[in-house]
């Protein structure tokens, strides 16, 4: 039996989040496990669910994206990041793609998108895991 790929959403935005949700939702083969508004919670939630997808906006209270990231790269966390923003330009997709993220999605954006692209993103992490264990 396949297991579901686990979401985590970290979005201040309340909208973004309800959508997101509902069409993480509808997906046989997701599941949603945690959703906040807030960096610092986001932290503690991916440290306590390890989920394979983080769904990332960069301006969050408490500590911002970009900073989250980079405390996910220095633990050497599993999850793939799929980072979500309205701010885009070239320094900040430099700074995201040095950070390890999978993708970046411009908001707005339609929901169904993100479904893909977070299953896309769970494949890039499968391989990588499997790549990991032949090697060891």
């Amino acid at each position: 039996m396949e297991t579901k790929i686990s979401v985590l959403l970290a979005d201040p935005g309340e909208q973004y989040r309800a959508a997101y949700s509902k069409a993480i939702g509808q997906e046989t083969d997701m599941e949603l496990v945690a959703q906040t508004d807030n960096g610092l919670r986001a932290e503690e939630l991916i440290t306590k669910f390890q989920p394979d997808v983080v769904v990332l906006d960069l301006v969050l209270p408490n500590l911002d994206g970009l900073s989250l990231l980079t405390h996910l790269r220095a633990k050497n966390a599993s999850s793939r990041v799929i980072v979500t923003s309205a701010i885009c330009n070239d320094q900040v997709l430099m700074e995201c793609a040095e950070l390890g993220t999978t993708y970046f999605m411009q908001k707005p954006f339609d929901p169904p998108l993100l479904v893909q692209r977070i299953r896309q993103s769970d494949s890039c992490r499968r391989l990588a895991l499997a790549r990991r264990g032949r090697r060891d």
